[in-house]
């Protein structure tokens, strides 16, 4: 697109599916980070500004009222970070948990692995912690839709390491 807003570029063109609204531009805005989801997987695309290069970085089965969202790249551009409910727990229940992943695609990594909701997480401006919401309890049972649960913010390392609750 032109600095005027004239000659929009399509930058999915003949990619199926829904393209979700919760894109991210890379810290030096050569990049978008988007997911798209189809009837049977939800992936994560990284693809250049101009629309060249698309590169699905991630891909997880679609399962009934639950998707990853929220790209968020980190400071330096290496990392995106995401919150999805793959895989299942043992208990078969697909709590959120926040995920970062290489820029490449290599490299994907649990950060909270535990048993609650967390999501929304958000890089420091140096990239040294992650700030995230959480309700932190562990079920030991799936919550379903309309169980009251209270959420708080938290924050903990780039490595998933130091959680710790900020507030309330």
């Amino acid at each position: 697109m032109e600095s005027s807003g004239s000659t929009p570029v399509d930058i999915t063109p003949g990619l199926a599916g829904t393209i979700s609204d919760d894109l991210d531009w890379s810290p030096d805005g050569s990049h978008i980070a988007f997911f798209r989801n189809t009837a049977t997987t939800y992936d994560l695309f990284v693809v250049n500004a101009d629309g060249s290069a698309l590169l699905r970085l991630h891909s997880e089965p679609v399962r009934p009222g639950l998707q990853p969202n929220v790209p968020d790249w980190s400071p330096d551009g290496s990392k995106i970070l995401f919150d999805s409910r793959m895989p299942a727990g043992e208990d078969g229940c697909n709590f959120p948990d926040l995920f970062a992943i290489n820029a490449d695609g290599s490299g994907l990594t649990n950060l909270t692995n535990h048993s609650a909701v967390h999501s929304d997480g958000r890089w420091s401006t140096d990239g040294s912690r992650i700030a995230f919401v959480s309700n932190h309890v562990d079920y030991g049972w799936c919550a379903y839709p309309g169980i009251d649960v209270e959420t708080h913010v938290y924050v903990m390392n780039a490595d998933g390491g130091d959680q710790a609750r900020l507030w309330p």
